[in-house]
């Protein structure tokens, strides 16, 4: 009962966002402890109806749980980055986003040509640029430009530059910290992409695998994980929140 007037009292004194981040932080640290409980889900589920918040997150950590395969996929699936700034560009570009979906049903897709040039031409720009250091990141890595047939969609540009910003690389452990970097970058929800990290990289979950990364085990290190943080906390730019890549 003390624990619970606790939770209370900090939820007259502190905003909605502020109670998410405290409640999935808890939440992250259940996971990457490796061990869930029914123990464990007793007390974030206490703490999350304190903070009358219905966490998406804690249902995340229930599946994980019990197993539920399915379940972890579909949830992640929608809130991994690539999700929240697909959101992020529904918010800003209402109009925009509308004419994306009724091409998209009608089987129009972005010219991938005009955007592969696009970034293509980055190369031109000069050493120390944005741009430049983002197209030789890519190159450095043999990774796919935006445009080829590999690549995902233009709104996960964000988390490429946060790689280049972030001067991290593409190990296992590095994805682990460029997540960690890019999630205090975010102003909306800051830990949005977390839970997708810590399952693939750290829990080595089969089901949150991807033709880019296969699952992993123990690549979660605190003091350097916290060090990505703090230094995506000090970004004054949320690339994922509708910016325009054009300024690149």
């Amino acid at each position: 009962m003390v624990r619970l007037r606790v939770f209370r009292c900090y939820r007259k004194f502190a905003t909605s966002a502020e109670r998410t981040t405290v409640l999935d932080f808890r939440i992250l640290l259940a996971l990457v402890n490796g061990k869930t409980s029914g123990e464990q889900e007793l007390l974030l589920d206490e703490m999350d109806r304190a903070f009358e918040l219905k966490s998406a997150e804690l249902d995340v950590y229930r599946y994980i749980r019990t197993n539920n395969l399915k379940r972890i996929t579909e949830v992640l699936n929608q809130r991994a980055f690539g999700g929240l700034s697909q959101r992020a560009y529904r918010r800003k570009h209402p109009f925009a986003a509308s004419i994306r979906r009724v091409l998209a049903r009608l089987g129009v897709r972005q010219n991938r040509a005009r955007l592969a040039r696009k970034y293509g031409s980055l190369g031109s720009y000069a050493a120390g640029t944005l741009g430049r250091e983002y197209h030789d990141f890519l190159v450095r890595h043999r990774l796919f430009f935006p445009g080829d047939a590999g690549f995902l969609g233009e709104h996960l540009v964000h988390h490429d530059l946060c790689h280049v910003l972030g001067e991290f690389g593409t190990s296992a452990e590095e994805e682990v910290l460029v997540v960690s970097f890019q999630a205090a970058c975010q102003k909306h929800h800051p830990c949005f992409s977390l839970p997708v990290n810590i399952c693939l990289l750290h829990l080595g979950l089969e089901a949150t695998g991807s033709a880019v990364l296969r699952p992993q085990t123990m690549k979660w290190m605190p003091e350097p994980w916290f060090r990505a943080l703090r230094r995506g906390a000090n970004s004054r730019v949320d690339f994922s929140d509708g910016w325009n890549f054009g300024r690149i």
